[in-house]
Order: structure tokens, then sequence, then C-alpha cells
């Protein structure tokens, strides 16, 4: 089963997604400039993306996401200044502020 949800940070509107398997569900909380992801992906397979995207510890739900904290992230990320050990929330704030300044 999937489970959406949308979920607002600050002005960012996002979509929370749970795809219940039965021994391993994921957890992905996405816009349309960055990816939220747990970390159980393997994160090269993300630098070449135009999108900015994040790991993050395992969570148990999709709302733990926002408090979870970055494990690593792709070089878009860095380059809007997201850092191991920020949260999921400000990690995310600082993407979206840095690409709607892309865009401006």
């Amino acid at each position: 089963m999937i489970a959406v949800h949308r979920i607002t940070i600050q002005q960012f509107h996002f979509l929370s997604m749970t795809v219940k398997l039965p021994k391993l569900p994921i957890h992905i909380l996405t816009s349309t400039h960055t990816i939220v992801l747990e970390s159980m992906f393997y994160p090269p397979y993300f630098d070449d993306i135009e999108v900015a995207v994040i790991q993050c510890e395992r969570q148990l739900t999709g709302q733990d996401v926002v408090s979870a904290v970055v494990l690593s992230c792709n070089k878009k990320a860095y380059a809007y200044g997201v850092r191991i050990g920020m949260q999921i929330e400000d990690a995310v704030v600082c993407c979206e502020n840095n690409r709607k300044k892309e865009t401006l």
C-alpha cells in the first residue's frame, strides 16, 4: 500500500509518501526541487541529477522524517548549504530558498 500526505514546512509544500512493504516501509519526502530519502539508497547514484537529494536516518513515520538528521546529500544539496548533521527541516528550507533564488 502507498500512503501520500501533504506536509508544509514553513511556506514550502512537500508530499510525504510511504510505501508500506511487509518488512521494510520506505518513506520519501519530495517537492519539485528537493527529495529526502532514508539511508537505504546508494548516495553516489544521486550526484548527477538536477534536484537536491538529502538522505536521513531511518524513521518510523513520514512525519518523523522532518525531525531527522542529514546523513548525506548530493552535490546540488551541498551547493545549497546542506551539511551532515543538520535537521531535515532546516536542510529542505535551505534547498528550497536557494532554488527559489536561482529561478529569479
